[in-house]
């Protein structure tokens, strides 16, 4: 007769709750368990010599029979390292130690606001028809570290302006507070200023986004206004050049397909930012100093499909990394007779 031998492997992981599965290879009466800890404890990383641990209620199994262990009460967004243990009249036999992260949750509300009106869009959401979700970091969210990342895009009625947006945060999530300012925060790494329609939520926890719409004064015209949508082979806002290249031919062209769509016929002035890394001034300098390219200007037809060729100077690209990921914000000035508007919209630029 021998101890128990187990082995087993994650069934399903939640944001508080998880369940690992396995088989106890044994003799005789056996009762099994799981073992786990928060990664990277004393605990997870001596292999469960030192340190303390959480375990779950022992239940009897048969021989070679399933393994079902329930762990609940944890943390979203957290590693933990977990494994199975068998016992019997004999002896105890552990499986290996395995490491696995709970979901992040986020649960996000919208709300319509002001005395316009509008939609409100995004995965999940369609305001005013479903204005809630929750998301997690598997399903429906982009997870960025312990994240979830949610966009959303406001839609003006005809004639109707968006005006902006209010973001706040659940009580439990005070650290977040900061971002709550009157509109949605921009999105990390990137030193620009997000389309005023867009608006990407990033975190973990409860939160309620409230876009406001209003009418335009009376007796006003309406300015032409646009949309403008972009796309690469490298993802939907991802421009990827080649530094070597780049050298060889003293500046690097880049054809970012663009599409616009406007209420009328206007003319479109189109200026390009690019985010240079600054000369080094610290360990943890952030890229702040921008490079002003040439005024690209273009009259088209609204509503047609249109391209750009991005043309980012030699001087710009020895000044960039292999690596680096910058950025980009083309400004649309939108001129029409009855007025202008702009709009911004951001492309990574990542170097290679």
């Amino acid at each position: 007769m021998y101890p128990p031998k187990s082995g087993y492997g994650p069934d399903i992981i939640g944001p508080t709750t998880a369940t690992i599965e396995g088989e106890a290879y044994s003799e005789g009466e056996t009762r099994a368990w799981a073992e786990y800890g928060v990664w990277p404890s004393d605990w997870c990383l001596t292999g469960g010599v030192k340190g303390s641990h959480e375990r779950t209620t022992p239940r009897p199994v048969a021989e070679q029979g399933f393994i079902l262990a329930e762990l609940s009460d944890l943390t979203e967004g957290t590693p933990y390292c977990v494994r199975l243990v068998a016992e019997n009249a004999y002896g105890t036999g552990a499986s290996e130690q395995m490491v696995f992260e709970t979901e992040v949750r986020l649960q996000l509300t919208v709300s319509i606001a002001g005395t316009g009106s509008g939609t409100v869009t995004g995965f999940g959401i369609s305001c005013p028809d479903m204005c809630s979700h929750t998301y997690t970091s598997q399903a429906g969210g982009r997870a960025i570290g312990n994240e979830v990342h949610v966009a959303l895009t406001a839609t003006p009625a005809a004639g109707d302006a968006f005006a902006g947006w209010a973001l706040t945060v659940a009580p439990e999530r005070e650290e977040f507070k900061g971002w709550s300012a009157g509109s949605c925060p921009p999105p990390f790494g990137f030193p620009f200023v997000p389309t005023p329609a867009e608006c990407e939520v990033k975190a973990g926890g409860v939160w309620h986004v409230t876009a406001t719409f209003s009418p335009p004064s009376t007796g006003q015209a309406i300015p032409a206004s646009c949309r403008m949508t972009l796309a690469s082979a490298h993802g939907a806002t991802v421009l990827v050049i080649s530094k070597r290249r780049a050298k060889k031919r003293g500046a690097i062209r880049g054809r970012l397909p663009i599409r616009l769509s406007c209420s009328q016929s206007a003319s479109v002035n189109l200026t390009a930012i690019v985010g240079e890394r600054p000369r080094r001034a610290g360990r943890h300098q952030r890229r702040t100093t921008y490079v002003v390219l040439p005024k690209l200007s273009t009259r088209v037809k609204m509503g047609s499909d249109n391209s750009l060729t991005l043309t980012v100077p030699s001087a710009v690209i020895r000044a960039l990394r292999a690596g680096d990921r910058v950025s980009v914000r083309l400004t649309l000035v939108v001129s029409s007779a009855a007025g202008s508007s702009t709009l911004s919209r951001a492309v990574a630029l990542r170097i290679v």
